[in-house]
């Protein structure tokens, strides 16, 4: 459980958010004998804004150009699934995916001449993938390490 709480004060105005989310982490393996191993796992995270994202002050490059944060930005929530297995502890292989909602990046408003940089959530994001890995030791001496990964990422507009 994560309750957060920030307060900003800026020449009179004052801006106050508040939010409370559950997190849980699950984990479930399974072995079936010495030489296999399966495992299942779920998360739920927040990635919460840095500070220069939600610091509503000016920082200008030239007289038409500024980055403010915005300190209405909201923490984007990742919710990550993962299925492994490893046989004899030397070749592993993995399936996972995991989706961001409410994320946030960096975005430039033009009105004119003027050119102002902040920070807004408008993005959700979906990204799965496949990992394999084996390792081993030869002639006692050498360990040698082989791993390959497969990734896609979808990024959608927030709703």
């Amino acid at each position: 459980m994560f309750y957060g709480k920030r307060k900003f004060s800026d020449f009179g105005q004052q801006t106050e958010t508040s939010y409370g989310k559950f997190f849980p982490t699950a984990y479930i393996s399974y072995k079936s004998n010495e030489n296999h191993t399966f495992s299942l796992n779920y998360s739920k995270r927040i990635n919460r804004p840095g500070f220069r994202a939600i610091n509503p002050y000016r920082w200008y490059n030239n007289i038409n150009s500024y980055f403010t944060g915005n300190p209405f930005l909201q923490p984007s929530i990742n919710h990550n699934f993962e299925f492994s297995y490893v046989y004899k502890g030397k070749l592993s292989a993995s399936a996972y995916f995991q989706r961001k909602l409410n994320a946030s990046d960096q975005i430039v408003i033009l009105e004119g001449e003027n050119k102002t940089s902040t920070f807004a959530n408008f993005y959700n994001a979906s990204s799965m993938g496949l990992s394999l890995n084996y390792s081993d030791t030869f002639f006692r001496l050498w360990e040698a390490n082989y791993s390959g990964i497969y990734h896609i990422w979808k990024p959608g507009l927030c709703h």
